[in-house]
């Protein structure tokens, strides 16, 4: 696997600490005063804080079966999926998109679940059921 690299922005640099390390248990690897990596499950993932005004994803107008953009995600297996769904069941992270089973009987048949940062970053965390070299194309 080759690592990808990620930078977004965040509101409030403390506020997102928080949701990263504390809620997602994500490693910090180093920080500045307006920026934080962090091993976000083996890959790059830079917060860097910022003034701009963030929207927030209208949830009404998201279906089950559709997607929110933008958004960035990972892809686990199923056990750190589930430990993870758990976790944040468990803390009342309110889900974005609650956990599901999505293109049921498909090649790319997925557990999904979409969470959102302070900052209103959607965060997609999948696990695909029936894994293939190509199923995530």
């Amino acid at each position: 696997m080759k690592p990808f690299h990620l930078a977004i922005l965040v509101g409030n640099i403390d506020q997102a600490r928080e949701f990263y390390a504390g809620v997602l248990s994500l490693k910090e690897k180093r920080s500045t005063k307006s920026s934080v990596h962090y091993d976000f499950f083996g890959h790059h993932l830079v917060l860097h804080e910022s003034n701009l005004t963030h929207v927030k994803p209208n949830r009404d107008l998201v279906k089950l079966d559709s997607v929110c953009y933008p958004h960035f995600g990972i892809i686990l297996g199923f056990d750190e999926w589930d430990a993870l769904r758990q976790n944040l069941e468990s803390t009342n992270v309110e889900f974005f998109i609650p956990p599901f089973k999505r293109f049921v009987g498909e090649p790319h048949e997925q557990n999904v679940m979409f969470i959102s940062d302070p900052s209103h970053n959607i965060i997609e965390i999948k696990h695909f059921t029936r894994l293939t070299e190509d199923s995530w194309l």
